[in-house]
């Protein structure tokens, strides 16, 4: 988490998956901020997949 935004590391977390990965959990609450990174999150499946 980015603690300025309260967002997803994406660097971060592309650093710690691999192709090993089996799934990755995020939550995104609608009471504080919405994760403006969700489609890229989501995308990282598809690339580690490869």
């Amino acid at each position: 988490m980015v603690p300025d935004t309260g967002l997803m590391d994406i660097a971060d977390l592309k650093s710690k998956i691999s192709i090993n990965t089996a799934a990755v959990y995020f939550e995104n609450p609608l009471f504080r901020w919405n994760e403006t990174g969700a489609h890229e999150i989501v995308g990282l499946q598809k690339v580690m997949a490869r």
